[in-house]
């Protein structure tokens, strides 16, 4: 395609042409999801790291949850209970009404003492109306016919809810049940010291993702991440996310790749990092 401005130098014309592709990208930027909430400044998957995460303007937040014993849908990260609420024992092996009595928030400073486990349909109802969630499920196929009713029943939109898991048998069975939902395959990956080559590789990834009718890949920007390899996965039609980002110098290689969500600890910051103005001065 070219372009004509009947009295304009080639030099001018090409200096409009490049603010008009400028104003395009920036019309697109990249979506920043709060990890765990905003993980950085609250205790992680609880209320209160997610209202923070709303609050400093992230885009969407993410969350983990797994199966109790008793079938109720958790947040928490870890299996065992240790780290964040001093706790022993295993979240899998524990009823609700013994989880809802732990204090989550402590381990992170006094304020926060007292700070409870949530349930995935409490989590749920936080969201905004522009804005999304990120589920990742950490326990097996199990917990996929408890996850399913909850999201179902939740009000939101199914664009609103995004589920994310490291197993591709928790997405493939999470994507049947759920199609009109988003759902991305997470991967982290191994680099051997020898041959300096990653795994899983991007296009096992992609293979696998296609199989399953998935929508994306959410990969740890500690990868074999290159211009080529984002082609990739965006010519077989997947979206392209990144986890977990904390540094200014890794943001913007990420943004330069091309990737379309951002997720970090650090949701007020990361605009900043990015050039871009913080979604609260943005709407204004």
């Amino acid at each position: 395609m070219s372009l004509h401005f009947p009295g304009f130098s080639p030099f001018l014309i090409l200096l409009m042409t490049l603010s008009m592709v400028t104003s395009m990208v920036s019309a697109s930027p990249i979506e920043i999801v709060g990890h765990r909430g905003a993980s950085a400044q609250a205790p992680e998957n609880t209320l209160a790291s997610i209202r923070e995460g709303w609050k400093q303007g992230a885009d969407a937040v993410e969350i983990d949850v797994w199966l109790t014993a008793d079938k109720r849908v958790v947040l928490m990260h870890d299996q065992e209970l240790k780290r964040t609420t001093g706790a022993p024992g295993l979240i899998t092996q524990s009823t609700w009404a013994e989880l809802r009595e732990l204090d989550a928030g402590s381990w992170k400073g006094a304020i926060w003492a007292g700070e409870p486990l949530p349930l995935l349909e409490q989590a749920l109802k936080t969201i905004p109306a522009d804005k999304r969630m990120f589920v990742e499920i950490k326990s097996g196929v199990e917990i996929v016919p408890h996850v399913v009713p909850i999201i179902r029943d939740s009000g939101k939109a199914p664009s609103q809810i995004v589920i994310i898991s490291f197993s591709q048998d928790v997405c493939a069975a999470t994507k049947a049940e759920l199609p009109e939902h988003v759902v991305l395959r997470l991967a982290g990956f191994k680099q051997n010291e020898d041959t300096g080559e990653f795994t899983p590789t991007i296009e096992s990834l992609i293979e696998q993702a296609k199989a399953a009718n998935l929508d994306g890949l959410n990969l740890s920007w500690k990868g074999p991440h290159t211009p080529e390899s984002a082609r990739l996965i965006k010519d077989a039609g997947l979206s392209f996310s990144i986890w977990t980002v904390n540094t200014p110098e890794t943001a913007q290689e990420m943004a330069k790749l091309g990737a379309q969500t951002i997720t970090t600890d650090h949701p007020g910051a990361i605009r900043g990092w990015l050039g871009e103005a913080p979604a609260a001065q943005a709407a204004e």
